[in-house]
């Protein structure tokens, strides 16, 4: 019983995750979307060819998603403005990936959920 429970508590904070992401960017916000976002916030520096290998993803698609979560999306409109990119100084074809001052923000407040629920266990 107690292992059901366990279980079921960290289903609900996946859950309270996605919907704080959701709610902070966009109720449309896709899962691939938030994967994205959370890989750039745990390899800042990196670029889409690592974030890609890290991900297990393509780079087309890490790239979509990074653009979105831009300053301009792919469509060149207004991005989310989550993440950054820095031209690498030593690879001038490539960019370096990192999380803008309200991306930070937001990665915080998922933590935040994280901290708060065990707290209550």
């Amino acid at each position: 019983m107690t292992e059901v429970n366990g279980e079921r508590e960290a289903l609900k904070q996946v859950g309270a995750i996605l919907e704080e992401f959701r709610a902070a960017v966009s109720p449309v916000a896709t899962l691939s979307l938030a994967h994205t976002f959370v890989t750039v916030a745990l390899n800042e520096g990196k670029n889409l060819t690592e974030m890609a290998s890290i991900m297990g993803a393509k780079v087309p698609t890490i790239s979509r998603n990074v653009l979105d979560l831009g300053e301009r999306n792919r469509r060149k409109t207004d991005g989310y403005r989550l993440v950054k990119s820095e031209q690498d100084p030593m690879n001038l074809r490539s960019n370096k990936y990192a999380l803008t001052p309200r991306g930070r923000q937001i990665a915080n407040r998922l933590i935040k959920i994280v901290h708060n629920t065990k707290a209550q266990a």
